[in-house]
């Protein structure tokens, strides 16, 4: 890309990348090196011309929780975005030059809630949130 005179690098990790979630832990420990990765290349390309970007949806109306046998997560119940809602979002925040981008208010500040409390007190929250699909 620099090569090439620039470009757009937009990465998709989730809101999931925000908090620790035992029986999901690798899919969420997954998310969280996708949004570090990110904010590392980010300010590696500072002064040139390639902007990188991290899109963080939240439950996104997929099909994704039924599939991995979780079932809904309780606030789904209160909007799930349409993947043409997240993608917007996504080239939108990308063309802005920001480097982690969450659609949705709620998302937003379903993020920033774990940053207040003890991680494993939000480990032990979160636990009640997805069963296991082994047991």
């Amino acid at each position: 890309m620099l090569k090439h005179g620039g470009g757009r690098i937009l990465n998709v990790a989730s809101t999931a990348a925000f908090q620790p979630r035992p029986f999901a832990s690798v899919y969420f420990a997954a998310k969280r090196l996708f949004y570090n990765f990110t904010e590392a290349l980010d300010v590696e390309m500072d002064g040139k011309p390639v902007s990188v970007s991290c899109l963080c949806p939240g439950p996104t109306d997929t099909g994704f929780f039924k599939t991995a046998g979780w079932g809904e997560p309780p606030l789904s119940k209160f909007g799930k975005l349409t993947p043409r809602e997240v993608a917007k979002a996504g080239l939108k925040g990308m063309e802005q030059n920001r480097s982690v981008i969450i659609p949705g208010l709620l998302n937003q500040m379903l993020t920033l809630t774990p940053r207040f409390g003890p991680r494993r007190l939000t480990a032990r929250i979160t636990a009640t949130l997805i069963k296991p699909s082994y047991t």
